[in-house]
């Protein structure tokens, strides 16, 4: 693991940067300062009886695209003792959930852990995740957030600048993006390829004509620190291109290169108060009012509801935020019985060998008729299967997750039934 230094890169950020006005926050107050009061209030009150400011739990979010190695880093941090207490928020992207199975066993939503961590599963949003966190302000001192590999930071940032309770009891102390080695080049040109296959898209999905975003330039532009993981999958020439793209789109970022999402110093995620808001304004100056037009709106809807208690608003949906790529989507199989491993993998490498580069991300867990779930976890066409973890409740029923572009379900689910064991009860 080694340490690639900053460097200047003045041009760095025009890619992203969208006007030069700035918009003056409140940075959160340092910890160390947290009780520092005015030298009036000091003369006329004892020390002991100082009125001392709530202290601000610091938020490390994590991002980074499809297969990154975000989990295989939580899970690295969840199962050493690095002496820290850290509570883990963890979202994920579609309706079925595969992450929160893969790092706790538990049916609790929050979860304290053998090395003093928690680990909350986000289903809800993330201020309701905040304050359920903030009832355990004494069993932690970081909180670290894993977005799905389609988030956009933009949503999370607003939240602890415009939510007046995320304010009060939290901090944005850096935003961590991790980039895969492997795919970040292919994943920076996902929208400038194979523009005919728009017509195969599924005739059940909507097609959304609003500009497409590409996530994965986004979670670069923001990063305060820059994770370069999977290095063993490339060779030099190969990360000498990688660096240079992260570069055009991040000049700043310190970025520490990385096997199998290893980071031995947690200092490069934690307490590093690089969070700058001029810094994203300047990206996106209308960042935070276009949360505080729509703060505005909602405010107006509530004074006029009691008008018509039966009138249907559908102000959240008409409103344009930051969109995925209209054609991502996710599809989940959720079935029960036994799998054939030996007929499923044969499945499953001819898909991808197929289809990996418009199949982002696979992942899931199997009855092959183990004591353990087959754990299945690929990245484009680049598969591995193993013997992970337990049954939760013993309910054995297979689930598989698939997240790209121009998914076709009905093969999906035909391919993989096929791979099933016949029995009785699954005839």
């Amino acid at each position: 693991m080694s340490s690639s230094e900053p460097v200047d890169h003045s041009t760095s950020q025009n890619q992203h940067k969208r006007g030069s006005d700035s918009l003056s926050q409140e940075k959160p107050l340092s910890t160390n300062n947290s009780n520092t009061t005015s030298s009036s209030s000091s003369s006329e009150q004892p020390p002991n009886k100082m009125l001392k400011a709530p202290k601000k739990v610091p938020v490390t979010v994590l991002t980074g695209f499809l297969g990154a190695g975000k989990s295989t880093l939580i899970n690295y941090i969840l199962s050493h003792d690095h002496g820290h207490k850290i509570a883990i928020i963890e979202n994920e992207f579609g309706e079925v959930s595969i992450d929160d199975a893969l790092i706790v066993t538990s049916n609790e939503e929050v979860v304290e852990l053998s090395n003093g961590c928690l680990c909350c599963t986000l289903r809800g949003d993330l201020i309701g995740a905040l304050s359920r966190l903030s009832e355990k302000k004494d069993k932690f001192d970081y909180i670290l957030i894993e977005t799905t590999g389609l988030a956009l930071p933009g949503p999370i940032i607003q939240t602890f600048y415009l939510e007046e309770k995320v304010r009060e009891g939290f901090y944005l102390d850096g935003i961590v993006t991790m980039v895969d080695a492997k795919h970040i080049v292919h994943h920076l040109h996902k929208h400038h390829h194979h523009e005919e296959k728009k017509k195969e898209v599924n005739e059940n999905q909507e097609e959304d004509e609003e500009e497409e975003t590409n996530e994965a330039e986004d979670q670069l532009a923001f990063a305060d620190r820059i994770i370069l993981n999977k290095i063993e999958l490339v060779s030099e020439q190969e990360k000498a291109k990688v660096l240079k793209k992260i570069r055009k789109i991040n000049g700043i970022a310190p970025i520490l290169e990385t096997n199998h999402s290893k980071v031995d110093d947690l200092k490069f995620l934690l307490d590093i108060r690089a969070f700058d808001i001029d810094r994203v304004l300047n990206m996106d100056p209308n960042l935070l009012k276009e949360l505080n037009d729509e703060e505005d709106r909602e405010h107006d809807e509530k004074q006029h509801h009691h008008h018509d208690d039966h009138h249907e608003h559908h102000h959240h949906d008409e409103h344009k935020h930051s969109h995925h790529d209209s054609e991502v989507s996710s599809y989940a199989i959720v079935r029960p019985g036994l799998v054939d491993r030996e007929k499923f993998e044969d499945w499953l490498l001819d898909l991808l060998t197929e289809q990996g580069e418009d199949i982002y991300r696979t992942k899931g867990f199997l009855n092959v008729g183990e004591a353990k779930p087959l754990v299945v976890q690929a990245v484009h066409s680049l598969l591995d299967m193993r013997p992970f973890g337990e049954w939760k409740n013993g309910d054995t029923t297979n689930k598989l997750v698939f997240i790209g572009k121009y998914i076709d379900r009905d093969e999906l689910l035909r391919g993989f039934e096929e791979c099933l064991i016949q029995t009785k009860e699954n005839k």
